[in-house]
């Protein structure tokens, strides 16, 4: 794939989550069993972090909604380095660097989607440390669940965590979104993002767990596959939330 590669085109979430009621055990609400009531907790003394990781495709944002109805009494942010690679992007086409050698990004279109292509790999880095800014900001809010959503074709130290701050990256939990390489092509083919089979399978051909293992340890690691129906989903993340 060359020196390129396309980044999902993800729309970020920073929001408040107001209380839902959720009754019933059947579908989706078979979610909302709590494996812990976390409004019972008075000694947690700052935010819950987790990582939401895995290629496009891979579940990633059904995985950041179902957390988001557990969550449903406390506030909830999402993160993805998305909103703050868009931004740059987007900046870039209206200063005109993006017409000029020193093009960061890319402009793709294709019918009925859109996406962009990272020129230089450097953007990667300063994005992790926006999200590492952001993420800081809200640590000490003990009511608050943070949850950072990225894709990588590696999660090594030296590609991904230094770029973290040693209190985000150290306190998390990780939990990775498994689907096989052909499912996720299938699946963002479907989406308005424009992310090439090529790309998929070239910058994102690797499995990336078997470095998230190395890097992070496989204890601190949960995974969910989610090639299966949503409510043995659903029963994968609850069980991750049993480890927290």
């Amino acid at each position: 794939m060359g020196n390129s590669a396309i980044l999902e085109e993800e729309r970020p979430v920073q929001a408040q989550i107001s209380g839902i009621d959720h009754r019933g055990m059947r579908g989706h609400d078979i979610f909302t069993m709590r494996a812990r009531d976390w409004s019972a907790l008075p000694g947690q003394a700052r935010a819950v972090v987790l990582f939401l990781l895995g290629r496009p495709g891979s579940g990633k944002s059904t995985i950041a909604r179902l957390l988001r109805e557990h969550f449903n009494e406390r506030e909830v942010l999402l993160y993805d380095d998305y909103a703050f690679l868009s931004s740059m992007a987007k900046a870039e086409r209206r200063s005109g660097r993006a017409r000029t050698s020193r093009a960061r990004f890319r402009e793709l279109l294709n019918p009925g989607q859109h996406g962009f292509e990272i020129l230089d790999f450097s953007v990667l880095k300063l994005v992790l440390h926006r999200v590492n800014t952001s993420v800081c900001q809200h640590l000490s809010r003990s009511d608050a669940v943070i949850l950072v959503e990225f894709a990588r074709d590696t999660y090594l130290n030296e590609h991904v965590w230094q770029y973290f701050s040693p209190e985000v990256s150290m306190s998390a939990r990780y939990i990775y979104c498994d689907a096989d390489l052909d499912t996720c092509i299938e699946r963002v083919g479907k989406r308005n993002q424009y992310i090439t089979p090529e790309i998929m399978r070239g910058y994102y051909g690797q499995d990336g767990l078997p470095s998230l293992f190395q890097s992070r340890g496989a204890a601190r690691v949960d995974v969910v596959n989610t090639c299966g129906t949503l409510p043995t989903t659903q029963m994968q993340v609850l069980r991750a939330l049993n480890n927290i």
